[in-house]
């Protein structure tokens, strides 16, 4: 972390200072900084300037937003999280926050648990990224909560999980796709349109996106299999345990909040992450409580949909890796995604 001290003008006239801390980061890190005047005039413009900033604090969480703890010198404390700048963006990831926005008032099943939105600027006038301003959430991200209890814990944690997750795809949408769009009228077209677009990104940062155009092809061949999903479900998109907050304070693990839902789609409850990730774990594990807490069956055939669904988060994570630099990760993607095909040919 680097702390800064500054000076700024109160919208009183009068002077105070200002402490600010951002996470130290290498140089051209997709992460850029913003500067403490800039979030001095967010704040304003969030706020008015009758209220006065006592602290910002960047928070060193996730790896595409910037996220600060924001201190005003009354009230409470609040989380303002910084998108990147459209034109580091790739396709498939376009405004997610403003997706974020639009799928927030669909989560009221789970309102409890969700951060409020304060102030949403969109309008790029006091910088050229979209910002929301949200109520501070109680807790720690879930892996570095869990470590403070026993293994023999972990379970009701994600039993709680399940059942959250649960209740976020018990929401029945009218349409397939991102919830801000682009909407499209069947699953295998929001899942062709994926493919393509992520093949567009690859393409352009460099890298070969052949496998990614034959996938598109091979879910459009598929797409009556796909299409057995006729019902949109609200998907959260990244239900990794990272997004779910604990109070590591409490005797037994406790879900606080959940967060980072800006990829929240329409679509196959299967293909949501936390379902994906929780399939890769064997049984006898937090697997288990997960759909203890979840209300499904333990196992799922491993079918075409599957298939897809497994390409479908490589394909997301080759674009992660991509945009982290982390190259000799890559390569793990096409070998994944080479096997997925083999096995989609013969369908």
């Amino acid at each position: 972390m680097i702390t800064i001290m500054i000076t700024e003008i109160s919208g009183a006239g009068g002077f105070h200072s200002v402490r600010y801390e951002c996470v130290e980061r290498p140089v051209g890190a997709f992460q850029e900084p913003v500067c403490a005047d800039v979030i001095a005039r967010m704040c304003c413009r969030a706020f008015g300037d009758e209220v006065p900033i006592e602290s910002v604090v960047e928070l060193p969480w996730g790896s595409y937003n910037n996220v600060y703890r924001v201190e005003p010198r009354s009230g409470p404390p609040v989380v303002l999280r910084v998108a990147p700048a459209p034109e580091r963006q790739f396709r498939v990831e376009a405004a997610l926050m403003r997706n974020e926005y639009a799928a927030a008032p669909y989560l009221a099943p789970i309102r409890d648990l969700l951060p409020r939105i304060v102030f949403a600027d969109f309008t790029h006038e006091v910088i050229n990224r979209d910002y929301l301003v949200e109520t501070l959430l109680p807790g720690v991200p879930a892996p570095e909560g869990v470590g403070r209890y026993p293994r023999s814990q972990w379970s009701s944690l994600f039993h709680q999980i399940g059942a959250v997750t649960r209740r976020i795809h018990d929401v029945r949408g009218r349409a397939f796709g991102p919830v801000a769009g682009p909407l499209f009228a069947t699953w295998s077209e929001a899942t062709v349109a994926f493919f393509r677009t992520t093949a567009q990104d690859v393409r352009d940062a460099g890298h070969d996106e052949r496998d990614l155009w034959e996938l598109a092809t091979e879910a459009e061949r598929l797409a009556g299999i796909l299409d057995e999903i006729t019902e949109p479900r609200l998907l959260h998109g990244d239900g990794w345990t990272a997004n779910f907050l604990v109070n590591p304070e409490t005797a037994a693990l406790t879900l606080t909040g959940v967060c980072d839902w800006d990829r929240a789609e329409w679509g196959d409850p299967l293909a949501d992450w936390a379902i994906q990730r929780a399939l890769l774990r064997p049984a006898g594990t937090e697997r288990d409580a997960f759909w203890d807490g979840y209300g499904r069956p333990r196992s799922v055939a491993d079918g075409v949909r599957q298939r897809i669904y497994q390409a479908r988060h490589a394909v997301a994570l080759r674009l992660d890796r991509i945009r982290l630099g982390r190259r000799d990760q890559i390569a793990v993607t096409y070998d994944e995604i080479g096997a997925i095909l083999t096995h989609l040919r013969g369908v």
